[in-house]
């Protein structure tokens, strides 16, 4: 989309679709979901009076908060291939949607697939502190990209996915620092954009280098059963309407398991193992032919 001259503006889970190729035998994974999508940078250079749009797990910080990131008093970003001038007086708060903040949602993306749906007790508690909705949630978000992964953060991440954790670390960095450095003035300068977006090409190269690979292929994905039907996590602050998209409910919803009576739920799909994949919407499970197929891993090359 970068390429095309769009933003998506609602990069999330849901929008994200991934499809077993047998004649390639590898994963293909497209973006759906146009609905909220528009060109940039715009003729008009303005950000619209339209309210703001995404799923609130994955939403940029500064299009959550309306809170800017620039810091005036950096004036020099030689890393990002370009130079900043130093700016005097305040931001306006943020409205308009930039390549950036799809990247973003991106890497909060990544980040919950990695810390909420491979079964890992242990870094499934830690996505709690983050993948929740209100400000105590935003307030963590911020820290996060900000500061950076705390030491309880980092130790949470299941062993396999170290190399992952590492490399999410590096586009955490490349991120802030380009918010920090970009000036409004900036703001709809397409080449400002193009080194981030290279840092996620190289994210993918170096997580699917064979010996990294072979440590996180084999993970199953699962998906928490607190983000099925609406359900909450312990703790979790109350909401009714708040999740964008939610998935069908049909009648199942007496059928559904307490989050105290099942953590995870199998995802139907390929597995490494050829073991029977079960679907996800809960107790009404089916068993699948067996498939001997990886367990879903994107390659950049895809």
């Amino acid at each position: 989309m970068f390429c095309a001259g769009w933003v998506h503006r609602d990069i999330s889970d849901g929008n994200m679709l991934a499809v077993w190729d047998k004649e390639t035998q590898a994963w293909r994974v497209r973006i759906s979901d146009l609905e909220y999508a528009r060109e940039f940078p715009r003729d008009d250079g303005v950000a619209g009076s339209d309210p703001k749009t995404g799923t609130p797990f994955f939403m940029a910080y500064e299009i959550q908060t309306h809170a800017p990131l620039y810091d005036p008093q950096e004036f020099e970003a030689e890393s990002l291939g370009y130079l900043t001038r130093l700016q005097t007086g305040t931001c306006e708060p943020v409205q308009m949607h930039t390549y950036q903040h799809d990247l973003e949602s991106l890497f909060w993306l990544i980040l919950w697939i990695v810390l909420a749906r491979i079964g890992h007790q242990q870094s499934i508690d830690a996505a709690f502190a983050i993948f929740q909705e209100g400000h105590s949630t935003q307030f963590a978000r911020g820290r996060t990209l900000k500061d950076g992964f705390t030491p309880a953060l980092q130790d949470s991440f299941h062993v396999d996915t170290h190399k992952i954790r590492d490399e999410l670390g590096a586009i955490r960095r490349q991120l802030y620092r380009a918010y920090k450095m970009r000036s409004p003035q900036d703001m709809q300068d397409i080449a400002s954009y193009s080194l981030v977006c290279g840092q996620y090409l190289e994210f993918f190269r170096r997580i699917n280098e064979p010996l990294n690979r072979e440590a996180w292929s084999g993970l199953a994905i699962w998906t928490p059963i607190w983000t099925l039907k609406g359900m909450l996590p312990p703790g979790s602050v109350a909401h009714s309407e708040s999740r964008k998209r939610k998935c069908d409910e049909e009648d199942t919803r007496d059928e559904l398991p307490s989050f105290d009576q099942a953590v995870l739920a199998p995802v139907a799909g390929p597995s490494t193992q050829g073991s029977e994949a079960e679907s996800s919407a809960g107790p009404r499970r089916s068993k699948r032919a067996k498939k001997t197929v990886p367990s879903y891993a994107e390659s950049a090359s895809d």
